[in-house]
């Protein structure tokens, strides 16, 4: 989104990627519990189902990086989340950071798939929807700093209509995940600025919320005028 190969393609290659991107995540969840031997990525002692389960060691991950401050903002997105809870739907393998950044491209072509590290189980949606959110993150901070970014790239409609043309299933709650999503990275943000302010890169924000390098986005998920 700040220029480069991708910025410069030809808006047919751009949907080639994208689709060619979408699929890697859409062969992934062939992978699930009846077909494949999943059970080493389950931690029952987290929950009954693998949503629960993601949910409770997000909250664990949060406990640990906060380093007893509190972050409103990610808080409320805790409590949205409960209060709008998505039906656990399918179980498939998730990639956990599902996203072209993690890819290898060769024209356009997908010839690698990188960055293991996050893999769980549970539905589809959060894979998809984590691939959605990081490139509006991106499009988002490209657009403050004064670039044009890639806005007709990975877009929700259209990463959705690829998904669900080459995995054959029907997206659902996808406001839901897209919130989840958003809290996962605005935990990951919290520990990446916390980083900086330890190395001397950036003052301390006087707002906790300020660790959160997207606050404004997420405040849109919580009030609802994201999708609008």
């Amino acid at each position: 989104v700040f220029g480069g190969w991708v910025a410069d393609a030809s808006p047919e290659d751009r949907a080639r990627m994208q689709r060619n991107g979408v699929s890697v995540v859409a062969r992934l969840h062939t992978m699930t519990p009846a077909a494949v031997d999943l059970s080493f990525l389950e931690r029952p002692q987290l929950g009954v189902s693998p949503l629960d389960q993601q949910l409770a060691h997000e909250r664990a991950y949060y406990e640990w990086a906060r380093h007893d401050v509190s972050f409103p903002l990610i808080e409320r997105a805790f409590q949205w989340l409960d209060e709008h809870r998505s039906a656990e739907g399918d179980t498939v393998f998730n990639w956990g950071d599902a996203r072209v950044g993690n890819m290898m491209f060769r024209d356009f072509e997908v010839v690698g798939v990188l960055d293991w590290e996050m893999a769980t189980i549970g539905p589809p949606e959060v894979d998809l929807a984590w691939m959605i959110f990081l490139h509006r993150f991106f499009q988002d901070m490209a657009e403050r700093y004064g670039f044009a970014g890639i806005p007709t790239f990975m877009t929700r409609d259209g990463a959705v209509a690829d998904y669900e043309d080459l995995s054959g299933r029907t997206v659902r709650d996808l406001e839901w995940f897209e919130v989840f999503a958003a809290l996962r990275f605005a935990i990951v943000s919290v520990r990446t600025t916390t980083r900086g302010i330890a190395y001397g890169m950036q003052e301390k924000p006087a707002d906790p919320d300020d660790y959160i390098m997207f606050r404004g986005l997420l405040e849109q998920m919580l009030d609802g005028s994201y999708w609008r």
